[in-house]
């Protein structure tokens, strides 16, 4: 019986040994798995920051676009002055066609916002918007707020 306890004992050692070592294993396995989340998690949002970046590059350089063609539309009406400024709100469809045009507010001068939003309407189409990105352009050109002033042409 004695030899029997000892066996028994040493069984329930070895048990708790295999057991401890397992719990080790899994542990460390865990351990392993949060490690690589964490970096695949970091490498996504450095990729996202990027996107993020090249994203809004391209969408100032479409801005500028816009900005330019319609300065390019734009007539002067007599009462313009230095400082007025103009903030139109241009809707678009992916043809890059103007659907609508809204003043969001006002120069204070109802001749030079009508010239601003006449500008817009003159303008009909950015066809250079086609090419772009269909989610871009829903995130940031189905509506594009834009400041008018005459500040960077010569009156």
């Amino acid at each position: 019986q004695e030899l029997n306890k000892a066996l028994s004992e040493k069984k329930r050692l070895e048990a708790l040994r295999l057991a401890e070592e397992q719990r080790l294993r899994d542990q460390q396995e865990a351990e392993r798995k949060r490690v690589e989340t964490e970096f695949a998690e970091a490498v996504a949002a450095e990729q996202a920051e990027i996107n993020a970046q090249q994203d809004e590059r391209v969408a100032n350089s479409y801005r500028q676009l816009i900005q330019q063609r319609l300065s390019e539309n734009w007539s002067r009406p007599p009462s313009a002055r230095l400082g007025m400024e103009t903030l139109i709100r241009i809707r678009l469809v992916p043809t890059g066609r103007i659907v609508g045009v809204t003043i969001l507010t006002s120069s204070g001068d109802t001749a030079f916002d009508r010239s601003v939003e006449q500008a817009a309407l003159k303008v009909e189409q950015f066809v250079e918007l086609q090419g772009m990105e269909p989610d871009l352009f829903e995130r940031k050109f189905r509506q594009v707020d834009v400041a008018f002033s005459p500040e960077d042409l010569r009156l």
